[in-house]
Parts: structure tokens; sequence; C-alpha cells
């Protein structure tokens, strides 16, 4: 043989044995694609959440118009987001004050401090509830009323809604993607509120009923017994 035979022989070799190699990567691959993800993998929890806020009335962040942020003498031009104001757009929708909500949506824009929050919804003669000072039983009240509340995250430079609070998670909505809902381990949210000034805010009126549960006929239950209607 050849040294140009050997060549070929050893061409057709390394072929022979990449194309094993990629037959069985690709086998690999084929079976991580179609493989079931494990239960822990799809596991969610089975929360009912306390404030069931709907799509419809969660208000999205907006930005303020720089000029009427300037009238407002701050010492700036550029706009700002507007995170205070949808989050009480949020609760005073959900809690039944949708002309309210639509109002103060158009007068109100930009960053606002607690001070500045009271003054406004006392303005208004809206009635609310507040905590500055990071008092858990506001948001433990707050959540199992229904009502939610505004609360302050990333070091006070952002507020979202908080519509759950249970013994182990905490739900919050954020006015910057309020299509869903983020989980967050209870003491770590309630940590991070502390720091954030510990500023929680609702108003004090009536959130809708909570939604009924599915209604069993007798049917559902074989076994039941029959009341028999008297004449």
């Amino acid at each position: 043989m050849n040294d140009r035979a050997r060549l070929h022989l050893l061409i057709a070799v390394l072929l022979a044995a990449a194309a094993v190699e990629c037959g069985r990567l690709m086998h690999a691959v084929r079976a991580t694609l179609h493989a079931r993800p494990t239960a822990a993998a799809t596991a969610t929890p089975r929360v009912t959440v306390q404030a069931a806020i709907p799509l419809r009335d969660r208000v999205p962040n907006w930005n303020s118009d720089p000029r009427w942020t300037f009238r407002r003498a701050l010492p700036r031009f550029e706009p700002e987001g507007s995170c205070v104001h949808a989050t009480l757009c949020t609760l005073l929708n959900w809690q039944g004050r949708r002309a309210t909500a639509a109002w103060w949506r158009t007068h109100h824009a930009g960053g606002c401090s607690a001070p500045e929050a009271a003054a406004e919804l006392d303005r208004a003669r809206l009635k609310w509830a507040a905590t500055t000072d990071g008092d858990e039983r506001f948001l433990e009240w707050a959540t199992r009323t229904r009502r939610a509340c505004a609360v302050t995250v990333q070091a006070g430079q952002h507020m979202v809604v908080l519509a759950h609070l249970d013994d182990r998670r905490a739900g919050l909505i954020d006015p910057n993607a309020p299509d869903r809902i983020d989980w967050r381990d209870r003491a770590e949210f309630v940590h991070e509120w502390r720091a954030s000034t510990g500023w929680a805010v609702t108003f004090i009126y009536d959130p809708p009923p909570p939604a009924p549960q599915r209604s069993h006929s007798v049917r559902d239950f074989p076994h039941a017994t029959r009341t028999r209607r008297t004449p």
C-alpha cells in the first residue's frame, strides 16, 4: 500500500469516527429536546392571590412631561417615571374608584415622595392609610383585607403593588411589567422594603368580592342523599 492509499484510508477512518460521534451527539440532542420536564421543573405554586387584580385594572408606568417636571421645580428637565402614581391608580381601580383613577392619571406624573403623596391624597379628599416606618403589620392588614398596597423597593427608587403576602411569599405587581405577578420570598421582600424607606400606602375603600368558587350539583356527588320536595 503506497502513501496515497494510506492517506485515503486514514481519511476514511476519521470520517467514519466523526459520523459515529455526530450520530451520538444528535441522539443526545433529540433526547434532550423531547424529554418530558420533571415535576419539579413544571411545578408552580398553587396560590389564591389575596388581591387578584385583573389585567384591565393594572396601570402601567408612564413618563412625565419634561416641561411639567420643570414647573414642579425639580432640578432637571428630563422626564422621569411615574411608578407611585401608576400603583395608586391600580389600587383605585381595584377598589372600585375607576373615575378617580382616570382623573389621577391625567393630573399627576413624575416622581413622588411620601410627604408629597400625602398632601396630594388629602387635597383630593381620598380615604387612605400608610406607614413610613416599615411596619410589617400594615402589609398584613392591607393584603388580609384584599385591598393590596403600594410599597417601595429598589432602595426607594421604585414602587410596586403588593397583591399577596402569606407566611412564605410575597406577590408583587410591577408597573413596568404589569402583566404578571413577581413572586418573592417573604423575608427577602420585607428586608428590601424596609431598606427602601419602608413606605406603604393604600386606599380605604372596598375591593370587589372574592371570585365565586365552582358550585357543585348533586350529580357531582353520586352518593349524596337527594331531598324530596314536599308538594
